[in-house]
């Protein structure tokens, strides 16, 4: 080994096949130190000050360069506390090391460390000697303050996986190549946004583009309110006794099941208002094609027809209804269920079956919607009638062919006001008359 002291010369240069070493209190290296070529001990400085200004260099010929320090090598400030520093034992890449490079006010605020070859590679910002940043090769960023993004710019996993923050012209954005998925209390599901643009609330199957499922008998499914102190303006409510799904498959803006308990729908704090004139009532037609408007009869067994004769008593078909009673002819158990449409990026195979589905479901529906006719119970309805005037009595009565036709009466008997249908209030535009109905 070659032992050297401070000579404060050009630099240190070692004597071939033995290890260098620097001593003393004050080591001073201007041109560098030069380990020993061959040596298969690293060199070595020793010292508690001293000033390098050039190239460190150790190690034989064939290994890594390799040196090693007893102390860190700084820069720094006695007048501020600031400094910059690097302290590693062994840096051979094979054997078991430590190596940091700091900045600090004081305790080494700013740091890259990897405690072994082995060990995770971090680095820390730090203040007053705790971390606000940490980043590890074996674990995920750490943060203890918000995390800002300059508008424009991405937080990006990947080109189609990204959140962008707010900014003037498009606002934020969070991109996924799959689903959105919000978890609470570490893994349970709460709500997904799906890849087809559906929100699922408290379920994982979405049958549209809002999917909410409540969480048990005898809670709201969903609330709305005013304000904080305003009660209830719509509720969407699981009855303590179960739900009812007895509505009609028929296409429709609304579908709402019923309390099996109290087989109510709907409770309202006002009026129901609708466009429609009249309250009617689905009645099987025995396959008759009946006009609206027309005068029709019903058998004895509560069906319809159009001979006068078969007829016990007599009404007007529908037109515009406001209400609609005995809608059971397109339930579930007549029809089946509708089919769900299948996700915007469902293979073609699901689609194709769910076309295939759901045109053998429209035509039941349809099938089972040429039975039965919408017949006015109440209300206002036009009837087929030419030529009455206002006050007159519509009167069922037979034609010449055996059929249900309807006549104004100006004055009717008893027996002629048992086959009224209505009383006429106005002439339509196009010359029918409109009634006040009356039912027998």
């Amino acid at each position: 080994m070659a032992l050297l002291s401070s000579l404060g010369g050009i630099g240190y240069v070692g004597i071939p096949g033995v290890a260098t070493t620097i001593l003393g209190t004050s080591v001073s290296a201007p041109g560098g130190l030069n380990g020993t070529l061959g040596a298969t001990t690293p060199a070595t400085i020793a010292g508690t000050t001293g000033t390098f200004s050039g190239d460190i260099i150790g190690g034989a010929v064939g290994n890594a360069a390799v040196v090693t320090l007893n102390r860190a090598v700084k820069l720094d400030s006695t007048t501020s506390g600031h400094k910059v520093g690097v302290n590693f034992s062994v840096a051979d890449g094979v054997s078991n090391h430590r190596s940091v490079l700091y900045l600090d006010d004081a305790t080494g605020d700013t740091v890259i460390d990897r405690a072994s070859t082995s060990g995770a590679m971090q680095f820390k910002i730090r203040q007053n000697g705790i971390d606000q940043f940490a980043l590890s090769t074996t674990g995920a960023a750490t943060f203890s303050d918000d995390i800002n993004i300059a508008a424009g710019k991405k937080l990006a996993y990947s080109a189609t996986a990204y959140m962008t923050p707010e900014n003037n012209s498009t606002g934020a954005e969070i991109a996924t190549g799959g689903s959105l998925i919000v978890k609470t209390g570490g893994t349970t599901t709460s709500m997904t946004l799906d890849a087809s643009g559906n929100l699922l609330v408290g379920t994982s199957v979405a049958s549209g583009r809002l999917h909410v499922r409540g969480t048990g008998l005898g809670t709201y499914t969903a609330f709305f309110e005013t304000s904080a102190a305003g009660g209830v303006q719509a509720a969407f409510y699981t009855g303590a006794s179960g739900v009812s799904y007895g509505y009609g498959g028929a296409s429709t803006a609304m579908y709402l099941g019923s309390d099996t308990g109290t087989g109510r729908s709907i409770n309202a704090g006002g009026t129901i208002n609708a466009s429609g004139a009249d309250y009617a009532e689905y009645e099987h037609n025995n396959g008759l094609t009946i006009s609206k408007g027309s005068v029709v009869g019903f058998k004895a067994d509560g069906t319809l027809t159009l001979t006068f004769n078969e007829a016990v008593r007599f009404a007007i078909k529908s037109t515009d209804p406001s209400y609609v009673g005995g809608d059971t002819w397109g339930i579930k158990d007549a029809v089946g269920d509708r089919p769900n449409p299948p996700a915007d990026d469902a293979d073609q195979e699901i689609i194709d079956q769910y076309e295939s589905d759901i045109a053998v479901f429209e035509d039941a529906l349809e099938a089972a919607r040429q039975l039965v006719d919408r017949i006015a119970y109440s209300g206002k309805v036009p009837v087929n009638v030419i030529g009455a005037t206002a006050g007159e009595y519509i009167i069922a009565a037979e034609s010449g062919d055996g059929s249900i036709t309807g006549v104004a009466v100006t004055d009717p008997d008893f027996t002629q006001y048992k086959l009224a249908v209505g009383r006429v209030d106005k002439i339509e535009d196009d010359g029918r008359a409109r009634v006040a109905v009356i039912v027998h």
